[in-house]
């Protein structure tokens, strides 16, 4: 597959992703299996917004180049004012925000070492009236 224009390419990214990590998630079994699918919606998500933000900030790059040669500056002005910096600013931000999202959550299946093996006043009598 070829991108026509510069957009294209997060719309193939887009499909390459949901196949892909769809078709993975498929394959986990056990606790993974949920952390799998929410990391397919998370990247899925993560793509289609990188999209949405580029369109919004960066309107040439819908079209392809050589079509914006072929028209008229003043068509090309009518378009508006791109700044693909902000778009990068906030992409930047999503991936920050996500990191700490990631940094800070808890682990979702924790394996038995990791457990907690804190014992409280009730824990202590329960196991006194077992014995």
């Amino acid at each position: 597959m070829q991108a026509r224009t510069p957009i294209n390419v997060f719309a193939l990214a887009m499909m390459a992703c949901a196949a892909i990590l769809g078709a993975s998630a498929t394959q986990v079994t056990g606790c993974d299996a949920r952390t799998a699918f929410t990391y397919t919606i998370h990247a899925f998500l993560a793509v289609t917004v990188m999209f949405f933000v580029t369109l919004l900030f960066y309107r040439k790059g819908i079209y392809h180049p050589l079509d914006l040669v072929n028209v008229k500056d003043g068509v090309v002005k009518d378009v508006g004012k791109d700044r693909p910096e902000v778009a990068a600013v906030i992409i930047c931000l999503m991936l920050v925000g996500y990191a700490a999202y990631q940094f800070n959550r808890p682990d979702p299946c924790p394996s038995p070492t990791q457990t907690n093996t804190t014992w409280t006043p009730a824990d202590a009598e329960r196991q006194s009236e077992e014995n």
